[in-house]
């Protein structure tokens, strides 16, 4: 397909252009669509899950019998 290899860039550009020309025949599919957008709200309520538990460690809040001491 190519006589040399891409640049990074043009492989990225590449890239983009095959991730929008799926995107659109998703959109086209409601039944694809459908199961996106619940997938999409499974990922969110995950990723808000690991975020609240990343803000209790960050803070400081988070004790186990052989954690360190943190000062606080």
């Amino acid at each position: 397909m190519y006589n040399q290899p891409m640049s990074d860039e043009d492989w990225k550009a590449d890239s983009d252009a095959r991730t929008l020309s799926e995107a659109e025949m998703i959109k086209k599919d409601s039944g694809r669509m459908i199961k996106a957008i619940a997938a999409a709200k499974k990922i969110a309520e995950r990723k808000a899950e690991e975020d609240l538990a990343m803000q209790t460690i960050a803070a400081g809040k988070v004790a186990y019998p052989n954690s360190p001491d943190m000062g606080g």
